[in-house]
């Protein structure tokens, strides 16, 4: 469903696993605190891209196969 912006796979399928075991806990230390938002920040711009990437396919009419 392309259109709806859901493809099979996405750009960069496997970003999430960045993030999969990642949790914040009350005993963090400062530098692992901001270690992990950068891993947070590398995530977001990896949706951004894709999330371009999604708009330059569905803006040229890419995934029409009768073209």
């Amino acid at each position: 469903m392309p259109n709806r912006g859901d493809f099979d796979i996405e750009f960069d399928n496997d970003a999430e696993l960045l993030l999969a075991e990642m949790e914040f806990n009350d005993d963090d230390k400062p530098n692992e605190v901001d270690m992990k938002f950068k891993v947070l920040d590398i995530y977001n711009l990896r949706l951004n891209e894709r999330i371009k990437r999604k708009e330059f396919v569905i803006s040229r009419d890419l995934l029409n196969l009768k073209k």
